[in-house]
């Protein structure tokens, strides 16, 4: 029978801002005040409609389908977000700053009594450059030292409600012989969740050199979020399902982002060299007095990363069905040669969960990136490299285990474990019809070293001179060869992107890209 679907979608966003700014200047005094007000607000609704049979084949109209058997649906998704803030400048003769700030936020996302955050925040500056003592100093151009420490909210929990309990309209029962409609509570939810809060600490500073040719910045920080929301167990007993989000976590993160850059001329070749690096450490502090949450090759752990890969300790292949079958320790299903052999690290004989440990860390250590540019006469050329150095990555979905879903097998199975195999030392288990249980067990079997280093962009091109191109009615003529992802160093396996998020077996490769063009300007 024909049948017609009809969905149709309406949002209405209103976003309401309201300024007041004062600016005072009195000799070296100067002030400047802003008081703020903001109303934002988003209302979605859906309506769907579903009718079978039609009576009247010219009219592709619901109407003109057949309604018995009809069906409508329809919801709506409301939020708002509701904040006074405020800011207060002072400097002193464009050598000593500071600066407050304050917000009072509050969310539709939480239940009355927890709507409202106010967050902080501190800053101070001094730039030292300009005090009498450092003038005769001509190899300084600039430097400043600053400090700041301020809180952040966060209200982005992944839904508008998450302190309401979910409840289904369409349930049933029988009752006497005869079905009827009824409701019941679906998802729980905890009510006194509120903002997550973020306080950090940074210590910076800013030097210029030889009249601002080489640049120096560098800051240290320390960002500690409490009351992460994060989706915790809760007993069976209470008949749900789903793990409600509760204030529970707290993760602390310390680092440093260093930038350097140095630009000048020899004759008519100019230059710029600009390398950023950075470093992060991450630890959860609190996970509100549980132990280990464990969700696939990941775990939630006080004194670990935040999500860090979590497994059992691999220890090799079995070499043959023989060497597999007399293994003391017992593993997972019915062993055979080319399986995955673990280390019983508890000595109780067999493995279990208890036998896991924090195999690695998804954050990546030593970011960095190098930006090279310069010029000469009409020729210009620039390069962009990127990378990580050290950076923990893990492998699974079909790069892992070949033909999930009938489907999808990737050149690198071919290096894989056989009987007979004159390479001992396969990079993978053997193949099965299906999936062997004890080969898809998170272990360091499938961890990856992903620290990379990539050059992202080049481009060459060339300015035409004037003298060439006036008679043409042409202002300016430009043309340019340029190259995206032309290489990359890494310890990868081929075909998988290094800069793609975990799991990233599952992406297409990244694509090398030449562009030729001509830029033209009247």
């Amino acid at each position: 029978l024909p049948t017609i679907y009809e969905s149709r979608d309406y949002t209405n966003e209103n976003d309401l801002n309201l300024l007041a700014t004062y600016d005072k200047s009195y000799r070296k005094h100067h002030v400047t005040a802003i008081g703020g007000y903001q109303l934002l607000t988003s209302d979605f609704n859906n309506l769907y409609g579903y009718r079978q049979g039609n009576n009247f084949p010219q009219y592709m109209e619901i109407n003109a389908f057949d309604p018995t058997g009809q069906s409508t649906t329809g919801y709506t998704n409301q939020f708002a977000l509701m904040s006074y803030f405020g800011r207060l400048n002072y400097n002193f003769d464009s050598k000593y700053f500071l600066e407050a700030n304050v917000r009072n936020d509050g969310s539709s996302r939480f239940a009355e009594g927890y709507k409202w955050g106010v967050f902080p925040s501190f800053s101070a500056a001094w730039r030292f450059s300009s005090e009498k003592f450092m003038k005769n100093l001509n190899w300084l151009s600039n430097g400043k030292f600053r400090a700041s420490w301020g809180q952040m909210g966060n209200q982005s929990v992944g839904s508008n409600y998450p302190f309401a309990l979910s409840i289904a309209t369409n349930m049933y029962t029988v009752f006497g012989g005869v079905l009827n409609p009824g409701y019941a509570a679906l998802n729980y939810a905890i009510n006194n969740i509120t903002w997550e809060s973020t306080t950090m600490f940074d210590l910076g500073t800013d030097i210029s050199f030889f009249y601002n040719k080489l640049n120096v910045s560098l800051d240290w920080y320390n960002k500690q979020t409490n009351n992460i929301l994060l989706s915790m167990a809760i007993p069976g007993v209470m008949g749900y399902a789903n793990s409600p989000k509760q204030n529970a976590g707290a993760v602390e993160n310390k680092g440093w982002d260093l930038t350097v850059s140095y630009n000048n001329s020899i004759g008519k070749f100019n230059y710029k060299i600009t390398g950023i690096a950075s470093d992060v450490q991450n630890q959860m502090t609190d996970l509100g007095g549980l132990g280990p949450q464990v969700s696939g090759a990941h775990v939630k752990q006080v004194g670990s990363p935040i999500d860090a890969f979590y497994g059992l300790q691999a220890n090799g292949l079995f070499n043959s069905f023989t060497e597999a079958r007399a293994y003391p320790i017992a593993q997972f299903g019915k062993l055979q040669g080319g399986d995955i052999r673990y280390n019983d690290l508890d000595g109780d004989s067999k493995i279990t969960g208890n036998d896991r440990f924090v195999m690695g860390n998804p954050i990546p250590r030593y970011t960095f990136s190098l930006d090279l540019s310069g010029s000469y006469k009409g020729f210009d050329f620039a390069a962009f490299f990127q990378g990580v150095g050290k950076r923990d990555d893990y492998i699974s979905g079909w790069l892992a285990y070949p033909f999930q879903n009938a489907s999808t097998a990737f050149v690198q199975h071919l290096d894989r474990w056989y009987e007979g195999n004159p390479n001992p030392n396969a990079t993978y288990p053997r193949l099965s019809i299906n999936q062997q249980s004890n080969n898809l067990q998170s272990s360091t079997f499938w961890m990856l070293n992903g620290a990379y280093v990539r050059l992202k962009n080049i481009q060459i091109g060339y300015t035409i001179p004037n003298s060439a191109i006036k008679k043409i009615g042409v202002s300016s003529l430009r043309v340019y060869a340029n190259g995206n992802n032309l290489f990359t160093i890494t310890k990868m396996p081929l075909g998988m992107d290094p800069e793609s998020p975990e799991s990233n077996n599952n992406y297409a490769p990244l694509i090398k890209m030449y562009t030729f063009g001509v830029q033209v300007k009247f």
